[in-house]
């Protein structure tokens, strides 16, 4: 897993507590010093506030955002969404015709989100 202090701004997708969550990864270094904390922002749980939550509605404090952190608030499956990624997978599959089993193989091989793939499968 990336080092999370590293990742401000990265979308992420993740279970939290069961449910389906995506959202974006805040960094903000604490006031007079030199220590940071890492925010998951994002619109299901509400938590600790940061300064900047990217127009997300809540935003949870994970500490230095270590697995163990992100475990101790039964966050499984974390994983960072690469938007370049998006871009290249958004023009294959405008200008090649897809098959559901293409499309479903793209979303599990690289983490694209359900509903992404879906938005990009009904504008073919």
């Amino acid at each position: 897993m990336e080092d999370l202090s590293k990742c401000d701004g990265k979308k992420f997708r993740c279970i939290w507590h069961g449910m389906p969550v995506e959202g974006k990864i805040r960094v903000e270094f604490l006031k007079n010093s030199t220590k940071y904390m890492v925010y998951l922002c994002q619109n299901k749980h509400m938590g600790s506030e940061c300064l900047d939550k990217f127009e997300y509605k809540y935003s949870w404090a994970l500490g230095d955002g270590r697995k163990e952190e992100r475990i101790r608030v039964d966050i499984q499956d974390f994983i960072l969404i690469d938007t370049d990624l998006r871009k290249k997978l958004s023009e294959l599959c405008r200008n090649k015709n897809l098959s559901e089993k293409q499309i479903l193989y793209i979303k599990n091989a690289f983490g694209v989100g359900y509903q992404y793939m879906e938005s990009l499968k009904n504008n073919k």
